[in-house]
C-alpha cells in the first residue's frame, strides 16, 4: 500500500426514505374458448372489451392501460382428441386513485364473471424522485459519520472528499401499512392496503485523511 492509500478512508453508507404507494397496477386476465381459433379470439375479445369499458368509466386513462399477453392454445381429451382452442387475454391497468381501487376490480370482476381472473396487483410510488434523493443524503450522512469515526480511531482527521460513486440499485421494501394507511373502497368492494414503502440507497466515499 502505498502513501496515497495510506491517507485516505473509504466506506459504505447506507440511507433509507419511506413512502406511501399512491398507485396501483393490476394485471387482468380474460380466458374464454372456442371451436375454433377464430370463435375463441372472438369471445376473450369481447369480454376484455366489457372489462376496458369498465375501467375507461372509472377515470382510467389511456396512458395507464396497456395490452399485456394474447395467445391462444389448442385443447386436446385425454386420448388426444380435438376438442377446440382457448384464448387469453392480458390487461395491464394502473390506477392512480387507490382509494377507489378496489371498487373498480369489483366492477371489473362484475364485467366478466366467468372468464375474468387477476394475475397480479401491487403498489408503487409513481415518483419516487424526492424519496431517492433524502435516501441518498442518509447515505452520505451515513458515510459521513463511519468516515470520522474511523480518522479519529486512526488519531486523523477527515479531509476533503476524493471519490463518491452510487452503491445502490435502489431496491423497494414493503412495509406494513400503518395506523390510517389502510385505504377501504366501498363495503362491496375489494379493501386495499396501500402500506409504505422504503427506498434504499447505498454510497461509497472516499475521504483524504489529514494529520
Amino acid at each position: 500500500m502505498n502513501r496515497a492509500e495510506r491517507d485516505t478512508v473509504t466506506v459504505v453508507g447506507a440511507g433509507k426514505a419511506a413512502g406511501v404507494p399512491d398507485v396501483l397496477r393490476t394485471s387482468y386476465r380474460v380466458t374464454a374458448r372456442g371451436a375454433d381459433v377464430g370463435l375463441a379470439l372472438d369471445a376473450a375479445s369481447e369480454a376484455m372489451r366489457r372489462v376496458l369499458d369498465v375501467v375507461r368509466a372509472h377515470g382510467v386513462a389511456d396512458r395507464d392501460i396497456a395490452t399485456g399477453q394474447i395467445h391462444v392454445d389448442e385443447r386436446r381429451g385425454d386420448k388426444g382428441q380435438r376438442l377446440g382452442f382457448e384464448a387469453f387475454q392480458s390487461l395491464l391497468v394502473t390506477a392512480r386513485d387507490i382509494s377507489r381501487s378496489g371498487e373498480l376490480m369489483r366492477n371489473v370482476a362484475e364485467a366478466a364473471p366467468e372468464e375474468l381472473s387477476i394475475g397480479y396487483i401491487s403498489t408503487a410510488i409513481d415518483e419516487p424522485g424526492p424519496l431517492l434523493v433524502a435516501a441518498r443524503e442518509a447515505a452520505f450522512a451515513d458515510a459521513r459519520e463511519k468516515a470520522e469515526q474511523f480518522a479519529a480511531l486512526s488519531g486523523r482527521g477527515l479531509g476533503s472528499v476524493l471519490h463518491i460513486a452510487d452503491d445502490s440499485d435502489h431496491p423497494v421494501f414493503p412495509r406494513a401499512a400503518g395506523k390510517g394507511a389502510m385505504v377501504m373502497a366501498a363495503m362491496s368492494s375489494v379493501p386495499i392496503e396501500a402500506g409504505e414503502d422504503e427506498l434504499e440507497a447505498r454510497v461509497r466515499v472516499t475521504w483524504r485523511l489529514t494529520d
